[in-house]
């Protein structure tokens, strides 16, 4: 059982990375953390677009419509191409 914390969006995609569940969905990353739904900071000073998340050689990895991002486990860096918006 996982309380939902007031979070009522559909989610797209999960991935258990270095034992924690993450989330993605209609523009929201979050986390599992002790029962409940968290929503993870990017540190991009905005909601990051996410649809897929894949977990990899220790590099967590959210992709959307506009964001691509990596995650070390600490820190989380968005790879920028010329082709997102």
């Amino acid at each position: 059982m996982v309380d939902s914390n007031g979070f009522d969006d559909n989610w797209y995609s999960i991935e258990l990375f270095s034992g924690t569940p993450y989330l993605a969905g209609n523009n929201r990353l979050a986390k599992v953390e002790n029962g409940r739904i968290v929503p993870v900071d990017t540190g991009l000073g905005r909601k990051a677009t996410t649809h897929r998340l894949h977990a990899r050689e220790g590099t967590l990895w959210s992709i959307g419509e506009e964001d691509i991002l990596a995650c070390d486990g600490r820190t989380w860096t968005p790879l920028v191409h010329p082709d997102n918006r």
